[in-house]
């Protein structure tokens, strides 16, 4: 593969897949932890908004990894996820199923 060849993603796409399924690069493998930031910035699944917002803007972050309660990774936040209309699209969509409002209702009053 040559460099003329990667501008076009529909031919890089199909040597990746071709290498993909060829038995010699089953077994091998790529040690990412070079190019891997491992003090990254996370934040809890529940975690407000706002907050969230201002870590954004402050930092100037593109992506912020959300964790559970083990500390793993079950989701990423983009900067796109909290421009305006997507998030007004997604509370909305949260806000229209019954259990989340139970839920939530439940957290405003306190109760656990």
């Amino acid at each position: 593969m040559n460099i003329t060849k990667l501008a076009n993603p529909l031919v890089v796409s199909e040597a990746l897949h071709r290498y993909s399924e060829e038995e010699s690069y089953k077994e091998k493998y790529i040690d990412l932890s070079k190019y891997m930031n491992d003090s990254g910035l996370a934040v809890p699944e529940k975690f407000s908004v706002q907050r969230t917002y201002i870590i954004f803007r402050t930092l100037g972050l593109r992506h912020l990894t959300v964790i559970d309660t083990s500390n793993q990774v079950t989701g990423i936040i983009t900067r796109k996820d909290l421009m305006g209309h997507n998030i007004v699209e997604k509370l909305s969509k949260i806000i229209s199923q019954p259990s989340r409002l139970e839920m939530m209702e439940i957290n405003d009053n306190g109760a656990v």
